[in-house]
């Protein structure tokens, strides 16, 4: 092989262990051999505790009556047993091409494909793989003398012949689960997932038996499954010796346009997709008749030109004899180019995805394990539809800044319903303002962003005088790792040096790079100085550059008062507080920076067509709630809770005992109706309302939760059809005008303040003047210390990130008395829509002065116990605060569920004189229909036949259980498809000849007259 042939594959290697990053896999490559050609991770999702279980007993590791302690102990052994072994890493001379490559690698990523604005002219309308399946076993494990048994496996059958793996993997019509039903292939899910565009094609080679025993392969000696690598090579060896593949067919792909000339869609002499079936139980399930010494299913890659070929395998996926639908699925989308969605830390809680999204725990889904998986989640499905087109969504896209207090009311469909009708919505959030490093001087500096793959620069011009002392001077701080990522002082295209840069590096891919900063500095702000007297006389052109590789990174570079001196005095001068350098990546930073994007995507799921597996999990259909945080690249919540990449809001926040995150979430969807029975699970009620103010982070199982910005997006759900395949929302948005608010407490001479501003847009500057002619900070939340008693004037201005700003004042006393503190609580009784509050304050000094916000975007009380009445049924958090005559504030809340007014509503669909009614109303109850034609009916949502053709006004009467009714009635026209909004041709031209025939022999009357 060539050695631009290794870079290439050394590169695409990297990115399919995107898990392992650049830093980690340099570390293991120093502890390697010089033979070992392949690097992976198991797929933890696959686990199966109780598959496991059930081989520990059948091979006599764990006694049948053990007790349920003893069980999981064993089967937690048996995962952290390979947990434990080691990876094999790349060796030198592939991390040495890796290098040698890397910077030719594509910026292409996840999120870019996710937030590009690609109209949908220039997305294909379809896209076909073709993936190469290869069969091996081995010659004391025959695929025919698999030493299975019924009850071993789920997926058993006597027989496991190619035809069976053709039928899964690629057939259009199914194939034949081991209980004689039919069911979904490999082929039928990618296509009905992406709504008819996305071909899964290829064929099976095999069955192939390898050199070695099985245990060769896959005993987890100093590396878990320690020859896997060698099985991979012997697989696609043999398939290629038997003629009876044609390896072109399989390389129609160049992803990341290696060459450079912008098609993706040609041949790169690479293999596109392998995937090989191997004869055992995999171990991630038991291990079957060999434990231990089975294969982990996994993806990965290895190193190998197929013999007598001009072509290169690199990546593959390996499954187990008893490979389903979503196993298969599963593995392929990482193919694609998706992420997992589970906790890859292998927390017993769980990240709260669970069984909802394929690329967690959906890929087991069916009455026979893994036949039918869930769908993707909507995060998979946005990424899915940018890179590869077609219909695997019809998304709106809403900007937070859209929405306010009247609402936007929309019809949304089930998520398998790949049509023009909506089936997913997308709200982008307002940017989330994290603290930053202060200025060094004023309000701002500069940063050189954070990312991979940068190449950002800072730049500006000076005339230097004839000096010889003449020196360029910064303020810096930096973070920047060492021999991966670097920052270059530039005058005229030339590094600078000083005694922090490094001259050289001793990583490969930096050599002939001089002269960098990295590594961290002190806490504190450093003096950055350069001689430039080699340039006096000179114009001049200064620039900075950051330069990032493809792996973590810290913060990068802050810099902050830029000068050059002469000894005359100051040549230039740029503190950032004015547009004076050409920034081109860097940004002007204040204290507080906006973090990465965050998502809501909202998809309604009704456990039908491909979500039937749900079901059988106790997974309820309706909405659901999901967000994504591009600050997060993996769903860790073992380190991280409440926080991850992409999670589901779980509209129950009752925690159901003794379950992990997979369990929490099966109540996660809003919905109309009451939730099904689960053991364990008393709380039962539907959730209808969703509102970011409250919370959702599980605050007793905090994995199992969600940390949300609060923004005040809500919706509720108005109506839902009776199988969930349709629902009408209500989105609003509670927009607040920047108002700088905040509350403190005193304790003796020391006050601690608390922001409480409120604004439409992120707020990135705090400035608080103390008021004692001394003390000022830019913190959001200080503390301050007084010197001695006194009345001070807090002054409290807040600066969003348009410009506006607000600025409040308050009175704050400090005093050497000693007094029970202020404190208060809310009492409230709910009658309807209507709510009497109580304000209870005890401690302080009186007079109190109160302010009520009632959570709805209403007025705010000055009364100490007011009365409110909501006009939208919803859940809202009440929030009282207190102040008594020393200016003492105390802010207190309370969550009040006010009730809503029954909502009557249905759509229709026209077909001839044969109408179908769909019931919207927005809870259940006793139904009364009345066709306008003399004609009723009590079933939720009935089909009627109207006797002849024209308008009809249908009434709906629904009485809830409380004996509330509410009707609604509709113009129905009999004739058209006027509820679908389209019209029914055939009905159209049989009454155009109706009315012909009528006036012909209308006319031929009058004529015999």
């Amino acid at each position: 092989m060539t050695n631009s042939m290794q870079k290439i594959i050394f590169f695409i290697m990297f990115f399919f262990t995107s898990q392992l990053s650049m830093a980690d896999m340099l570390s293991e490559a120093s502890k390697t051999d010089a033979n070992s050609r392949s690097s992976y991770h198991l797929d933890s999702a696959l686990v199966d505790k109780e598959r496991i279980a059930y081989w520990l007993k059948k091979r006599n590791k764990l006694a049948n009556d053990a007790s349920k302690q003893k069980m999981t102990e064993a089967v937690q052994d048996y995962v952290a047993n390979y947990k434990n072994e080691k990876i094999r890493p790349l060796s030198e001379e592939s991390i040495k091409a890796l290098n040698d490559y890397k910077q030719q690698r594509s910026k292409k990523q996840f999120n870019d494909a996710v937030n590009k604005n690609i109209t949908s002219a220039e997305l294909p309308t379809s896209h076909h793989v073709n993936v190469l399946a290869i069969l091996i076993d081995f010659p004391d494990l025959l695929n025919n003398d698999n030493r299975l048994e019924p009850g071993d496996t789920p997926m058993y059958y006597s027989r496991y012949s190619p035809g069976h793996y053709s039928s899964i993997l690629f057939s259009s019509n199914g194939f034949t689960g081991p209980n004689g039903k039919n069911y979904l292939s490999a082929y039928q899910y990618f296509l009905n997932e992406s709504g008819n565009t996305f071909f899964f094609n290829g064929q099976v080679s095999g069955w192939h038996t390898a050199s070695e025993n099985a245990s060769y392969y896959g005993k987890n000696k100093e590396y878990n499954d320690s020859q896997v690598s060698q099985l991979v090579m012997e697989a696609v060896d043999a398939m290629a010796a038997s003629n009876s593949v044609n390896l072109a067919d399989y390389d129609n792909e160049d992803p990341y346009d290696l060459d450079g000339d912008g098609n993706r869609n040609e041949s790169d002499g690479i293999i596109d997709h392998v995937m090989i079936f191997h004869s055992s139980i995999g171990e991630e399930t038991g291990g079957g008749v060999l434990g231990e010494d089975a294969i982990w299913s996994h993806r990965s890659v290895v190193f190998h030109r197929i013999e007598n070929t001009p072509y290169v395998v690199f990546n593959y996926t390996i499954a187990p004899i008893d490979a389903a639908t979503g196993v298969i699925a599963h593995e392929f989308g990482h193919d694609l180019g998706l992420k997992d969605e589970y906790d890859t830390f292998q927390n017993q809680i769980d990240a709260p995805v669970g069984y909802w999204s394929i690329m967690a725990r959906g890929s087991y889904l069916g009455e026979v394990r893994g036949v039918e998986p869930s769908g993707f989640s909507p995060l998979a499905r946005d990424y899915l539809q940018q890179r590869y087109g077609g219909k695997w969504m019809n998304q709106l896209y809403l900007d937070a800044s859209e929405l306010n207090e009247s609402g936007l009311d929309i019809t949304l469909f089930e998520a398998q319903q790949h049509g023009n009708s909506l089936n997913q919505v997308k709200i982008k959030l307002p940017p989330q303002m994290q603290v930053y490093k202060k200025a060094y001087s004023g309000s701002f500096n500069y940063a050189s962003g954070v990312g991979n793959l940068l190449r950002n620069s800072l730049t500006f011009h000076a005339i230097l005088p004839e000096d010889a002392s003449l020196t360029l001077s910064m303020q810096a701080l930096w973070d920047i790792e060492t021999d991966s990522d670097y920052v270059q002082f530039l005058v005229n295209g030339t590094p600078l040096k000083n005694r922090y840069t490094q001259d050289t590096s001793s990583a490969p891919e930096l050599a002939g790079v001089k002269y960098m900063l990295m590594g961290k500095s002190l806490p504190n702000w450093t003096l950055l100085e350069f001689d430039l007297s080699d340039y006096a006389g000179m114009p001049i052109e200064v620039q900075i550059k950051y330069i990032t590789d493809d792996s973590k990174s810290g913060f990068g570079l802050l810099v902050d008062d830029l000068m050059i001196n002469s000894s005359k005095g100051n040549v230039f001068f740029d503190n950032a507080e004015t547009n004076i350098s050409v920034l081109n990546g860097f940004e002007k930073t204040a204290s507080y920076s906006p973090m990465r994007d965050q998502y809501y995507y909202v998809q309604l799921r009704s456990n039908q067509q491909l979500e039937k597996g749900l079901a059988l999990k106790g997974y309820d259909p309706g909405v659901v709630m999901w967000f994504a945080d591009e600050n997060y690249t993996g769903n860790h919540v073992t380190v991280n809770p409440g926080y991850g990449f992409i999670s589901v809001v779980d509209a129950d926040q009752n925690v159901i005992p003794q379950a992990g995150g997979v369990t929490q979430v099966r109540d996660a969807a809003f919905s109309l109706f009451q939730q099904s029975n689960y053991p364990n699970d008393d709380n039962l009620s539907s959730n209808q309302f969703f509102d970011d103010s409250l919370d959702y982070s599980s605050p007793l199982q905090p994995s199992s939760g969600v940390q949300l910005p609060k923004w005040g997006i809500k919706f509720q759900v108005l109506g839902q059809a009776a199988d969930s395949s349709e629902v009408r929302l209500r989105i609003v948005r509670d927009v607040y005008s920047l108002t700088s608010a905040y509350r403190f407490q005193r304790g003796g001479y020391t006050a601690s303040f608390t922001n409480n501003s409120v604004g439409h847009s992120a707020i990135n500057s705090y400035y608080w003047d103390f008021g004692d002619g001394v003390g000022q900070s830019s913190d959001k939340s200080p503390s301050y210390s007084y010197t001695k008693p006194g009345r001070y004037q807090v002054t409290h201005r807040v600066t969003d990130v348009l410009g506006n700003s607000d600025v409040s004042v308050q009175d704050l006393i400090i005093s050497d008395s000693q007094e029970e503190p202020l404190t208060a609580e809310i009492g409230a009784k709910v009658r309807g829509v209507d709510v009497d509050f109580v304000a209870l304050v005890y401690g302080g000094t009186a007079p109190f002065s109160y302010e009520w916000r009632f959570g709805d975007a209403s007025h705010v009380s000055n009364e100490k116990n007011p009365q409110h009445h909501y006009n939208i049924n919803n859940i809202y958090e009440v929030q009282l605060s207190v102040t008594d005559a020393k200016n003492d504030i105390i802010e207190t809340s309370l969550t009040v569920n006010v009730g809503f007014t029954l909502l009557a509503d249905f759509s229709y669909d026209v077909t001839a004189r044969n109408v179908t009614f769909t019931n919207l109303s927005s809870e259940p109850g006793n139904y009364l229909w009345d066709f306008g034609d003399g004609q009723s009916s009590t079933e939720n949502s009935p089909i009627h036949n109207f006797e002849e053709v024209g308008r009809y006004g249908v009434t709906l009467t629904i009485e809830n259980s409380d004996g509330v009714m509410a009707t609604k009635t509709r113009n129905v026209k009999v004739g058209g498809s006027f509820g679908s909004g389209s019209i029914d041709l055939t009905a159209l031209l049989l009454l155009v000849m109706v009315l012909m025939i009528n006036t012909y022999y209308r006319g031929r009357q009058k004529a015999c007259k």
